[in-house]
């Protein structure tokens, strides 16, 4: 089972790896700006 010349598979096992670090990364991101909005409405809901 040949997937073809080793440099096109290890670019493409490359940006695999890459787009799956990004994901986790804008993932994580997107998780903590969530988090901070969630934690920050109660006290300004609290001060008004």
């Amino acid at each position: 089972m040949r997937l073809g010349p080793p440099r096109i598979v290890s670019r493409g096992v490359t940006q695999m790896a890459l787009g799956g670090v990004w994901a986790l990364v804008i993932y994580q991101a997107f998780g903590w700006s969530v988090l901070a909005v969630r934690a920050r409405l109660p006290v300004e809901l609290s001060y008004t």
